[in-house]
């Protein structure tokens, strides 16, 4: 079987001789983040139903990335994406405008690979 799986399937082989940390946090590698983004309209219901959404998914070991939060962070520390969100605010350009940016922040820490982390939960980011 194993063969045919070689050939014919993105199999991913995977040693179960190491440590279990080790072979989990391998397996874990192989297998896509969940991402949630939770929005509401902004009555008062909607949003006590994405708090409540909210408070439940971190109960669950999601992990909360706050995305205006991580844009300061990259600007504070001027990395090469925060230079470019910088320059786009220097220009009197929204953040948004290259959502490419934002992307590229989140998908550095989502495929991390760090600790198993495999939820997600993005809050503040637009439609």
């Amino acid at each position: 079987m194993l063969p045919f799986l070689r050939d014919f399937t993105n199999c991913s082989e995977i040693s179960t001789d190491a440590a279990f940390k080790v072979s989990f946090k391998n397996i874990c590698a192989q297998v896509e983040p969940i991402i949630v983004s939770v929005r509401a309209s902004g009555s008062k219901e909607a949003t006590s139903a994405k708090n409540d959404i909210l408070a439940g998914l971190q109960k669950e070991k999601y992990i909360a990335l706050e995305v205006n939060d991580l844009i300061q962070l990259e600007v504070q520390r001027q990395t090469e994406v925060g230079l470019a969100i910088q320059e786009l605010l220097n220009d009197g350009k929204n953040v948004w405008s290259e959502p490419a940016h934002i992307v590229t922040i989140l998908k550095r820490i989502i495929f991390s690979g760090i600790d198993c982390n495999d939820k997600f939960l993005l809050i503040g980011f637009p439609d």
